[in-house]
Parts: C-alpha cells; structure tokens; sequence
C-alpha cells in the first residue's frame, strides 16, 4: 500500500495519477494548508511589493504557493502587467498559473536545486519568492541578498490522522520536511519500524538523518519532487 501524505487540496493530481497507473492508494491527509494573507501581512510584504521592478524572477515552490501568491500580487498590480519571470518548481504548481493565462518556466530537474540551476545559468537577477513556513529555505540559503521572501502559508498538522496509518510494510511518500518531522516524532515506533519512506529530495533525508540519529529509517529518494515521480520511486518496492 502506498500512503499519500498530502493535504486534500493538494492530492488530486497524485489522485489521477494512482488510479490512471492501477495503484492502490491510501489518502491519510496529514495536514492542512492555513493562508497567511492578513491586513497586518500585506503592510509586511508592501516594500517588497511596491519595488517589484526590483525583481528579474517571481519563485513559486508549491502549488499553494502558486495559488496564495497570485492572490497577493493581484491585489496589488494586474498580473497581465508583471514583466518578471514566472518559474516554478513543477508541473502541478505550472497549471495553477497557465489556470491564469501566466506562462511560466519549468527547471529541467523538479526541486529548488533546479531552479537555482536555472537561475544561475539562464534567469540572471534577483528573485522573489513565495512559500510557506515549511520551505527547506535552500534558494533562500543559496541566493542570500539576491532573493527576497513572502511566506504566505503554513502546514497545520493534524495528528488524529496518524490513527489511518497502521502496521505493515506500506510506502508513506513525504513531500517536505516537516511532515517527515510530525511522522517521526509521533507515529508509534513499531509502526515506523515498518515503514518504506519515499522523500521528495536529498535534502529532506539527509535532514532526518541527522535530527533522528538513533534510529533506523528506511528512507529513499525519488528523482524529483513531483507526484509522478515520487510514485515511480514508490512503485520500485511493491
């Protein structure tokens, strides 16, 4: 059994996926997304948004983000009129902006190390980029003063979910850090014992490595974070 962790909003392309490749797929959605958006939070982010000029690149790392993200910038200017760069990280987050009749820019590998790959090789200048309180921060890290942040959305965890997950050796897909954080810190240990964990990059493994040094996760990494492939990856151990 192969267990999708994300939240329901955000689970119909992974959804399609399963049943259009015949798999059986348990839906135990771990959290929910929460808008940041607020009055006090537009006067926050107005600086950046009032110098948008300033920016070459407009970053969305989620499809949340994508979403959340043309709601800001559309209160504040038509999107139509945005002459910066649209990447995204992949194509689940690309069809909510061609949704909008944005067109947008795909990076060849489907994780934040690819757009910086893109950014650095073909979308020279500073960037902005929207995300939400769970972001690895890797652009952000790697950038440094060349990219400015609007976290407009944060993972709220629901831990009477865990209760659908039960003993066996099912593939639990993990998408981003702290869901691998929640999962491990509460999911009972003769449970996790048993558990294949699909994560969605080096980044998120390596991360759980070192905060739960002590045990013994089964951790494997899919080729990008995009639903296709965190399947495929999942699929190599049934």
């Amino acid at each position: 059994m192969i267990i999708n962790t994300r939240p329901k909003n955000l689970s119909k392309n992974i959804i399609k996926l399963s049943k259009d490749l015949g798999v059986d797929l348990n839906n135990v959605h771990l959290s929910e997304i929460k808008s940041l958006i607020s009055e006090e939070k537009k006067i926050e982010w107005e600086p950046k948004l009032s110098k948008l000029n300033d920016y070459s690149n407009l970053i969305f790392t989620s499809q949340s983000s994508a979403a959340l993200g043309l709601e800001i910038l559309a209160s504040h200017i038509s999107t139509c009129k945005i002459n910066q760069k649209f990447i995204c990280v992949g194509p689940a987050t690309k069809k909510i902006l061609s949704d909008q009749g944005i067109n947008s820019y795909l990076p060849q590998i489907k994780s934040s190390k690819g757009i910086l790959e893109m950014i650095k090789t073909k979308f020279y200048g500073k960037s902005l980029i929207f995300c939400g309180e769970n972001s690895n921060r890797f652009l952000q890290d790697s950038l440094k003063e060349m990219i400015d942040e609007i976290v407009c959305y944060k993972p709220v965890f629901k831990i009477n979910e865990l209760a659908n997950i039960y003993e066996g050796r099912d593939i639990i897909l993990i998408s981003n850090f702290l869901t691998a954080d929640f999962i491990m810190k509460n999911l009972n240990s003769k449970i996790l014992a048993k558990k294949i964990f699909v994560v969605a990059s080096e980044r998120i493994k390596n991360k759980v490595l070192e905060k739960f040094k002590d045990n013994s996760f089964d951790l494997k990494v899919a080729n990008d974070s995009s639903d296709n492939a965190m399947l495929k990856k999942a699929l190599e151990f049934i």
